[in-house]
């Protein structure tokens, strides 16, 4: 790792094949509300085309970046744990670590900008006070496998996550995408980039939770949250900024469920949808800058 915490391991490159049909269905092309969002500031851009449904994969290909507050000694142990998983002998990803002392807005940009930059096909993202499924890369590659032209949201922090799960889901839908952890197709991630380095200062100067969440909503998409999450938060490390205090900041159906002993995670076939996964709305507790979804806010937090 240099001194500004970046370690580079062997990058699979392109090309790749040409464009194929998506082997799910199909995102509406509609915008998901007409007019500006009660609450919101300015209303949102046109949705542009979803041209990621024919974006084709042969096979992923994968960075990491991580944004790790390395003067907590808490988050410190939590990466001295994740590391060897993260980089287990056989993955080949480009890595890097966010450590720069800086607002939440500033190191989300550096990390968004990095990860556009390299040569793969998906970009993930996470943060430092997590626990991670055992094997998280062979999970990852069998879910970005079965989506690979979604953004993916890794910790599943709705808390009626369970009522897709009895009705036989292994994804949901929602705008919501925590920083925690996602994924996101590095093409799309160029797109979002673009249209955040447009916005107007107060804008970009939002959560990087936030940033993505707006983009995905205004744009008519959704993030995919898999049925188990593979990520989990610790509680007992606080948030490094208490003005951003959220009760759904856990994942409600974790792969540590007993009810997912057994399940083969690793295997396309699991993640591979059948139906179009339910859309649980633009975010989970209904912010009013945002689309209503089809639950109230206060019963979804009497549930949290």
């Amino acid at each position: 790792m240099s001194l500004f915490g970046t370690w580079t391991m062997t990058m699979n490159r392109g090309p790749y094949p040409q464009p194929n049909r998506s082997p799910y269905p199909p995102y509406p092309n509609l915008p998901i509300s007409v007019g500006q969002p009660s609450g919101s500031p300015q209303a949102g851009p046109t949705p542009d085309p979803v041209f990621e449904e024919s974006l084709p994969y042969a096979e992923p290909t994968f960075a990491l970046a991580i944004s790790h507050c390395d003067w907590l000694p808490d988050r410190v142990a939590v990466m001295a744990r994740n590391r060897p998983i993260l980089l287990r002998a056989g993955t080949h990803v480009a890595y890097r670590e966010i450590c720069e002392k800086a607002p939440n807005w500033v190191w989300s940009r550096i990390m968004w900008g990095w990860g556009a930059a390299q040569g793969v096909t998906h970009g993930v993202y996470l943060q430092d006070d997590i626990d991670l499924h055992p094997d998280f890369w062979n999970v990852v590659r069998a879910m970005v496998r079965a989506v690979p032209n979604r953004v993916l949201a890794l910790l599943s922090n709705h808390p009626f996550a369970p009522r897709a799960l009895a009705e036989g889901h292994h994804w949901l839908r929602c705008g919501e995408t925590l920083g925690t952890g996602y994924i996101v197709p590095t093409a799309l991630m160029g797109s979002f980039l673009d249209a955040r380095d447009r916005r107007p200062g107060t804008l970009r100067t939002e959560t990087e939770d936030f940033q993505l969440t707006r983009w995905l909503v205004e744009t008519g998409r959704r993030a995919w949250h898999p049925i188990p999450g593979i990520l989990q938060t610790k509680p007992e490390i606080p948030t490094t900024d208490a003005r951003h205090v959220y009760p759904c900041r856990k994942g409600y159906v974790p792969w540590t469920d007993a009810r997912f002993e057994g399940a083969p995670l690793t295997s396309t076939d699991y993640w591979t949808p059948r139906t179009l996964p339910p859309d649980y709305g633009a975010t989970v507790l209904g912010d009013t800058r945002l689309p209503r979804g089809p639950f109230d806010g206060e019963d979804v937090r009497r549930h949290a």
